[in-house]
């Protein structure tokens, strides 16, 4: 109740005084300019409160990039977000380097997208997720990636936004290289910042009454307006009614913010509950993906062994062939020359029959020699 009376009472002060910030704005506009909104919606994202982007959003009923990564940020489900237009060199790793055959290639094609310098922090962001893909084409170099991303870098931390998603993408990755100490450490600053956006947002809405009053302080009613009954009755009537519908905006406002609150410590355990449910799926199914990739990998390897054995095969059966054929032809001259020795006995009949033996015997050991 102190609360909402403080708000009511910054309110009325703030408007009976002319003063104007982007909230008053917003709280005084039926349609506010989008510019505006998306302004404050940016530095929201930035100083980690979603709460408050998902406030304004619900009180004008819109629905749009940042209303959408606000949500993510407070589902309690970690999914990652990444603007492929600022990321575009980035991503498709995997299926570039599939498409290399030959082993130096692939691996000088790997060592040079390891190479490109992200320049916003989308690309590092999607740089974390495509190392994920490519695990099993980088166990040389473990350690040093583990080392690399032991830290955030700062112009990540610039922003809890980018911040959230870069842990989300390293969730990822620790899990990919089984790096249980950073997985844990890094799940962690997760939950620590998933812990804050509550104490943001009503950092925020303090922050904004004190701003309200502090404006309030520094004017002074116009005097001109006290001479003028007829005015004067005109600017209270004017000055109520504003009120009135100031009055009933932080009723929504308070309203918001028990139920979420509510909503918040009655869902929390479910949540975690759920979370260490949805982790355990995860380490499992990662370990059966393991599993399956190296069932994948001796499966190629058997491939390759059978289809040496098959062309080996190949050419035992041609050699057994080729010496059953000189075999019968052997034999066919011996008994040509044997049938012409006996009918007409003779040294050129030897000689015939040893010097076609001869050749037979010679063609057969070059059959056998192949």
């Amino acid at each position: 109740m102190r609360l909402l009376i403080s708000f009511l009472f910054v309110l009325s002060a703030l408007f009976a005084n002319g003063q104007g910030r982007i909230e008053l704005v917003l709280l005084t506009s039926e349609t506010p300019p989008s510019t505006l909104l998306d302004s404050l919606s940016i530095d929201m994202l930035r100083r980690g409160n979603p709460k408050a982007i998902l406030f304004w959003a619900e009180h004008f009923g819109i629905q749009n990039e940042f209303t959408q990564a606000a949500l993510l940020m407070t589902n309690g489900q970690a999914t990652l977000i990444v603007d492929s237009t600022k990321s575009k060199e980035f991503i498709g790793w995997s299926n570039y380097l599939k498409n290399i055959k030959k082993p130096k290639q692939k691996s000088a094609a790997l060592d040079s997208l390891i190479l490109l310098v992200p320049e916003n922090n989308d690309q590092r962001i999607q740089r974390v997720c495509a190392l994920t893909e490519l695990k099993f084409f980088l166990l040389k170099k473990k350690k040093s990636l583990l080392l690399e991303y032991s830290s955030i870098p700062e112009h990540i931390k610039s922003s809890a936004y980018d911040e959230w998603r870069y842990r989300v993408a390293l969730s990822s990755f620790f899990k990919s290289w089984k790096a249980t100490a950073e997985l844990k450490e890094n799940e962690k600053s997760i939950e620590a910042l998933n812990q804050s956006f509550d104490q943001n947002f009503q950092n925020y809405l303090h922050e904004t009454m004190t701003a309200f009053g502090t404006e309030f302080k520094k004017k002074k009613v116009d005097s001109s307006i006290v001479k003028e009954p007829v005015g004067r009755e005109s600017i209270s009537t004017w000055h109520y009614a504003i009120i009135g519908f100031l009055i009933l905006l932080s009723l929504i406002l308070l309203i918001y913010i028990l139920i979420n609150n509510k909503r918040s410590k009655s869902n929390s355990r479910e949540v975690r509950e759920f979370g260490g449910m949805e982790r355990q799926w995860k380490e499992k199914e990662q370990l059966y993906n393991d599993q399956f990739d190296e069932l994948k990998n001796k499966i190629k390897e058997l491939n390759t062994g059978n289809d040496k054995l098959k062309t080996e095969l190949t050419q035992l059966n041609a050699a057994v062939n080729d010496t059953k054929e000189q075999l019968e032809n052997l034999q066919s001259t011996t008994k040509e020359h044997l049938d012409e020795l006996i009918k007409e006995p003779g040294v050129s009949q030897v000689m015939n029959l040893k010097n076609g033996i001869t050749r037979g015997l010679t063609k057969l050991k070059e059959t056998l020699g192949k």
